[in-house]
């Protein structure tokens, strides 16, 4: 048997017999008895490794057992057989969630041990139970180790722990991209961790773009046009857990609409109706800034398009044009219609037959004047320059009716003033005037000759620089006679006037129309007669007003028959017009 480091005092002891001793046995050393040999016999063989490990007084030390020893014929005191215990080390210990409530037996304790020669050692590693109940908090707790073999030394200690659970808040998405209009949506849906009993707490980083209610509940005001929203949750601490928070990033895209112009139709002059648009996917009460015109202003079809472009922040815009049509005014049209009609039926023949027909032809040439002298500049715009030709033309022909009657003709007026030839009877008081006041006349035929204008159905004054000739047919002198034109002045003077005889035709220049007489006679009258334009008496004549008639003048003359001077006219005019036409 080695004995070497054996002490007496840590000796093996048979009773009787005193076994070799030895001294200086380190705990690092093994012991081994091969064969002790005992003055009463064979005691076997024993070796450390098969020695278990049994209670000791110390923590320090522990006992042997023996095997192959005879009890019966030896004795061993293993009460006095004792051995050194060996250092052990604690690593990485690890403990499970503390809910408050739970005894710290509920609460999984785990760590790894270590020898000297950084061995691993087996064993059981618990609480020291505290005398007081589990609270949240941070608390320091007792540790024991107890290794499963007794040559190594019993580990007590103490381990920090964090009594309560952190949250751990997430959410299933990093990030989130909406559309604005879209539906009010539940974000508390896409949360994870939210445990205990702790209030949750709902924010966003721009309100005014999106907000959040504290029921997380998600409303899109306005799209985020490149900034980020960041929405974030906070969840109270309770009793059993620490407070958690989590958050994500949201943009709101623009929402993409059409924007329709609505088609239109307005009557050229008129103003323009409101231009208006019709939308696919405005959200709410949205509108939208800008404004419409229309790409021309002329008769015709034209776009309807964007004046300053139509814009939201909220919208991404398709824009379509609408179409305006402007319409001829019906007056336009109509006087239009009525001008081709007319000439039309010139160029085709159908012609007045009769003097009262051209004076009707005449009286519609007028009205349709009145109606296109009515129209605005911009309206008489809208008429081509051929169709205001052929007005013109038919205007014309209208004034070669008005200044041509039964009796006599006159030129040098506008188109639509109307002369109108009276005769007066030998039984009226203005012929017996000028009857009387005259000698030597062979005859005397007077008319009291009026102007109207169709135009304004109203009578027509010569200004002061407006001089009328008036020309009578079919009056010859006799052999030494001579034709002389009376005028009865409103003054009641005579006025002689010299006309230009030639071929039956007596002509002369008139200022002023009221009575008119010719005279034919064979003798000087009381008065020579001037060789110009001249009243008798030295008075001047007035060409301001005209005689007193009836207000109510005749505007058809008084011949019922078709004159040939008329019938020339029509044919003078046609002629005319047919060479123009074909000039062009």
């Amino acid at each position: 048997m080695e004995t070497t480091g054996l002490s007496e005092a840590n000796g093996y002891v048979v009773s009787g017999t005193s076994c070799q001793q030895a001294t200086g046995l380190t705990t690092s050393q093994m012991i081994s008895m091969d064969v002790l040999n005992l003055s009463t016999g064979s005691m076997g063989s024993f070796n450390p490794s098969i020695w278990t490990k049994r209670a000791c007084d110390t923590d320090n030390c522990y006992f042997p057992e023996l095997s192959g020893m005879s009890q019966t014929n030896e004795t061993v005191s293993k009460e006095s057989t004792r051995f050194s215990r060996l250092p052990i080390s604690m690593k990485d210990a690890v403990y499970g969630d503390f809910i408050p409530g739970e005894t710290l037996s509920q609460v999984k304790l785990s760590a790894s041990f270590y020898d000297q020669n950084n061995n691993p050692v087996e064993g059981i590693f618990s609480w020291v139970t505290p005398s007081t109940g589990i609270t949240k908090g941070t608390h320091t707790y007792d540790t024991v180790f107890t290794p499963n073999d007794s040559k190594y030394k019993v580990l007590t200690g103490s381990v920090d722990v964090q009594i309560g659970t952190q949250r751990t808040l997430s959410f299933t998405v990093s990030d989130l991209t909406k559309t604005y209009g879209d539906a009010r949506f539940d974000l508390s849906t896409l949360l994870n961790g939210n445990r205990g009993t702790g209030a949750l707490t709902w924010t966003s980083s721009h309100p005014h773009l999106v907000s959040i209610d504290q029921l997380g509940i998600v409303t899109l005001h306005n799209a985020t046009n490149g900034t980020v929203v960041t929405l974030s949750v906070t969840q109270a601490d309770d009793d059993q857990y620490y407070d958690g928070s989590a958050s994500l990033d949201l943009i709101v895209n623009k929402k993409s609409i059409t924007v329709s112009a609505e088609d239109k139709t307005m009557i050229f002059g008129e103003m323009m109706p409101a231009l208006t648009y019709t939308t696919t996917g405005l959200v709410g009460t949205d509108t939208l800034v800008g404004s419409l015109k229309v790409s021309d202003n002329t008769v015709g079809t034209h776009d309807i398009v964007q004046d300053k472009t139509l814009s939201h922040d909220n919208y991404n815009i398709t824009f379509l044009k609408g179409r305006m049509v402007i319409q001829y005014p019906q007056a336009v049209n109509d006087i239009r219609d009525e001008i081709e009609l007319i000439y039309r039926n010139l160029s085709t023949q159908k012609t007045p037959t009769t003097h009262e027909e051209a004076l009707k032809f005449a009286d519609e040439i007028a009205m349709l004047s009145v109606a296109y002298n009515a129209l605005s500049e911009q309206e008489k715009g809208l008429i081509s320059e051929e169709t205001k030709e052929k007005l013109a033309l038919v205007q014309k022909q209208a004034g070669e009716t008005n200044h041509i009657n039964d009796y006599a003709m006159v030129e040098g007026l506008p188109w639509e003033v109307r002369l109108i030839t009276e005769p007066l009877s030998s039984t009226t008081h203005d012929y017996r005037t000028i009857r009387e006041n005259m000698e030597d006349v062979e005859n005397l035929t007077l008319f009291n000759m009026t102007l109207w204008n169709t135009l304004t159905n109203e009578r027509y004054t010569l200004s002061e620089q407006e001089i009328a000739m008036i020309t009578f047919r079919d009056y010859i002198a006799k052999e030494g006679g001579e034709i002389v034109i009376v005028h009865q002045l409103n003054d009641g003077t005579l006025e002689y006037i010299n006309p230009t005889l030639k071929d039956g035709w007596v002509t002369f220049g008139a200022t002023s129309f009221s009575a008119y007489g010719i005279v034919e006679k064979y003798s000087p009258p009381k008065e020579t007669p001037p060789s110009s334009n001249v009243n008798t008496g030295n008075t001047t004549p007035d060409t301001s007003q005209e005689t007193k008639t009836d207000e109510t003048l005749p505007k058809t003359g008084v011949s019922q028959s078709y004159i040939p001077w008329y019938a020339l006219g029509i044919g003078l005019i046609l002629l005319g017009v047919s060479k123009r036409r074909k000039n062009k």
